[in-house]
C-alpha cells in the first residue's frame, strides 16, 4: 500500500488470486485516484484454438468480495423488497439461501457435524413449524431427489416466509455478523 502511495504514474498489475485483487479494491476505495480493473477472458473457437480478449472486471466481481457477500446481498435484497412476485432470482431463490446457510453453518460451527445437526443448532429456540417448512423448502427445491419440484415452483409466501426467518434467526442470534453483512452492501453502493 505504502508503494502505492509513492508511484505517480501508471502502474499495472496482474494476479490470479481474489484475495488479492480484493486487497487491491480496499486500496482505492476510498481514494480520488482513477483506478480500473480488467478481466483477461480467454475466449475458445471452434478450432479449439484460444484468444485472449481484455474486458471491464464484471460487476459482480467489482462490487461483492464474496460469494457468501454476493448470496447475502441477494436474500436481503428479496427481504427488502415490496414485490417479492417480481424478483429476479425468485426461481433460484432457495438454492441461493440454501447456499448461504451451509456457508454461515460452515463458519459458525466449523466442528465438523453435518447440516442438520447445524441447523438443529442454530435454529433452535425458534418456531419447530416454520423451523420445519424452511427447512423442507431449502431441501425440496435446491437439493432434488425426485422429479416432482422440478415441474413446481414453491410458493411465494412461503419463500417470503423462509427467507424472512432465515435472517430474523441470524440478526438475533449473531447481530454483529448480521450487521456487518448489512454494511458490506451499503459500503459497495
Amino acid at each position: 500500500k505504502e508503494k502505492f502511495k509513492e508511484y505517480n504514474g501508471q502502474l499495472f498489475i496482474t494476479t490470479h488470486n481474489f484475495n488479492f485483487l480484493n486487497l487491491l479494491k480496499d486500496f482505492h476505495s476510498n481514494s480520488n485516484d482513477e483506478v480500473r480493473f480488467f478481466l483477461l477472458k480467454r475466449i475458445s473457437r471452434n478450432n479449439n484454438a484460444r484468444y485472449p480478449v481484455l474486458e471491464n472486471l464484471p460487476y459482480t466481481l467489482r462490487k461483492f468480495r464474496s460469494e457468501y457477500n454476493y448470496l447475502f446481498s441477494i436474500l436481503h435484497a428479496f427481504y427488502e423488497e415490496k414485490d417479492k412476485s417480481d424478483f429476479e432470482f425468485l426461481y433460484i431463490l432457495p438454492n441461493i439461501a440454501r447456499r448461504f446457510l451451509e456457508a454461515y453453518l460452515f463458519m459458525k460451527y466449523p466442528d465438523g457435524s453435518k447440516y442438520k445437526e447445524k441447523c438443529e443448532s442454530f435454529f433452535s429456540g425458534a418456531d419447530p413449524g416454520q423451523r420445519e417448512s424452511t427447512l423442507k423448502l431449502l431441501d425440496e427445491y435446491s437439493h432434488e431427489e425426485s422429479t416432482d419440484h422440478i415441474l413446481e415452483f414453491p410458493d411465494i409466501t412461503e419463500l417470503e416466509k423462509s427467507i424472512k426467518f432465515i435472517l430474523e434467526i441470524l440478526e438475533k442470534k449473531d447481530k454483529e455478523h448480521y450487521d456487518s453483512l448489512c454494511n458490506s452492501l451499503r459500503k459497495q453502493n
